[in-house]
């Protein structure tokens, strides 16, 4: 114990020596505060899998590559410089060198192995454990800077897969320990995890050595991150001057923002797709009409033009619109009671049926608004719905344990390609708790092993046109990422996930 804590001692003093060899705030000189909704669960960037966590993680640790969201077919070089596909299996890493970490020590390859056998352990594995195992098989070093990945199968995404997973030091985590890493963690990226009161703010201050930097002088030089569930406190907080940048800016803030001086909006259409998921392996929907003729009662730009202020784009389709794989030729159900009535009288309910529907609460912008309003319309068809609203912890307990007959969620996707956001929900493989199908499955296992993006976007036509006949969702719409910033930040432009790089933010 006493040799542990020594260790822990040393790595914390080194990042104190780094901090004061490298100057911290000696850039542009200028903080800024950034507002969440939800805090970490932990700093351990294996074992918090929220977007709002996985976010500053990007600002604290590197992967080996990136996702390029101006051309996502070819992504960007980070921990690795450049790389070889040797085959269908392996891929050749060619690892930056003259990388530190935050406590002065080098960057090597032991790392990156170290950090692979960590999430592959089947013993001890990670909350992102489930995100890698299935695809690859191990990591081989081959000297200090190069690494080769081995795969089980060619897995045509996994280059944004890659994204996922941060690099962490061999040596500090052995010496600190899981838990201790987890509350004071130490990464190569940009920003420095400096400080964590818990429940209210974390503090980063820039790295000056990071590989990175580009324009630094225009860069924030501390970036305080604070976690404010409360809509209208992170509002107040924008408006009162106390934040630069906040999240989840609620439709009806729009235009009061807008009118402010020194305010504005910024929006980008997102990855977060939201849908109302059936359990279709038990009665009603079991059956196939059913499942369409929900998808046929509900009038889905009525509620987007009425409650989500207009902030969302409907479509048919498992893939949102910024997905590979989205099919934009697919049909859409248009709004068609009747035919929702027919179907459901085909089907055996010419009085409908009652059913439980799960919603968020709080969890996603007027979720519980947008479920009683999805209730109503099924109640126009003959369908009872029992709307119930717990606590998210109850919510998502019960959603991962087969429970839910009927619910509202969202996935907001971890990069753009289809195959993440069906992996956590429809493939027999993966996560497929309340849908799969053989027919589905076979083309998720081809779309995944076709490198060839011609020939992959050919199979997501044919599983998105069998998806959406299949019915397994109401297929509803990506919402749109709103967030309101002061005019403290002069350049930043948001990406179609809910991270947010401080690196890129011109100040």
């Amino acid at each position: 114990m006493r040799a542990r804590w020594m260790g822990i001692t040393m790595v914390m003093l080194a990042i104190v020596v780094v901090a004061c060899t490298l100057g911290w705030g000696q850039g542009s000189g200028v903080t800024i505060t950034v507002v969440r909704g939800t805090d970490l669960w932990t700093a351990d960037p294996h074992n918090d899998t929220q977007v709002t966590s996985q976010s500053l993680f990007h600002n604290v640790f590197d992967p080996l590559i990136r996702v390029n969201w101006e051309d996502p077919a070819h992504p960007l070089p980070a921990l690795a410089e450049s790389w070889e596909v040797l085959s269908d299996t392996q891929i050749q890493f060619n690892l930056r060198q003259g990388v530190t970490w935050h406590d002065g020590s080098p960057f090597t390859a032991d790392d990156v192995k170290f950090t692979f056998d960590r999430i592959l352990n089947p013993d001890e594995p990670t909350k992102i454990s489930s995100w890698i195992t299935s695809i690859v098989s191990g990591v081989t070093v081959v000297d200090p800077y190069t690494i080769i990945l081995e795969m089980f199968k060619a897995y045509a995404p996994i280059y944004g897969r890659l994204e996922t997973v941060k690099i962490i030091p061999k040596t500090a985590f052995e010496a600190m320990g899981a838990e201790a890493f987890g509350l004071s963690p130490v990464g190569t990226g940009a920003y420095i995890f400096a400080e964590w009161k818990q429940g209210e703010y974390i503090r980063m201050v820039a790295n000056e050595d990071w590989w990175g930097w580009v324009d630094r002088e225009t860069r924030p030089d501390v970036v305080i991150r604070k976690s404010l569930p409360e809509g209208f406190t992170r509002y107040a907080m924008l408006e009162g001057g106390e934040a630069d940048i906040v999240g989840q800016i609620p439709p009806e803030r729009i235009e009061g923002i807008e009118a402010t001086e020194d305010l504005r909006i910024e929006t980008i259409a997102s990855t977060r797709g939201f849908f109302v998921g059936m359990n279709t392996w038990e009665p009603p929907f079991d059956d196939v009409r059913v499942r369409q003729a929900m998808n046929y009662a509900i009038d889905k730009q009525l509620i987007v033009d009425t409650i989500l202020g207009g902030q969302a784009t409907v479509h048919a389709g498992v893939c949102t619109l910024a997905d590979f794989g989205y099919c934009a030729d697919c049909m859409e159900y248009e709004y068609n009671p009747e035919k929702a009535r027919q179907l459901l009288a085909d089907a055996g309910y010419p009085d409908g049926f009652t059913v439980t529907f799960w919603s968020p609460r709080g969890k996603y912008i007027q979720d519980l608004e947008t479920s009683e309003a999805i209730a109503g319309q099924l109640e126009e068809v003959g369908i009872t719905v029992e709307v119930y609203a717990p606590a998210w912890a109850e919510y998502w307990d019960n959603w991962l344990a087969g429970n839910h007959q009927m619910y509202l969620l969202s996935y907001g996707g971890s990069f753009p390609d289809c195959d993440d956001r069906i992996g956590g929900h429809i493939d027999g493989a993966r996560r497929g708790l309340y849908y799969n199908s053989p027919e589905s499955d076979l083309l998720i296992q081809q779309e995944q092993q076709t490198l060839d993006p011609d020939d992959r976007a050919a199979i997501w036509a044919d599983l998105s046109a069998y998806l959406i006949e299949d019915a397994p969702w109401i297929f509803l719409w990506d919402l749109n990422l709103i967030y309101g910033v002061t005019d403290k930040i002069k350049t930043w432009t948001p990406v179609p996930v809910e991270h947010i790089y401080y690196w890129q933010i011109g100040i």
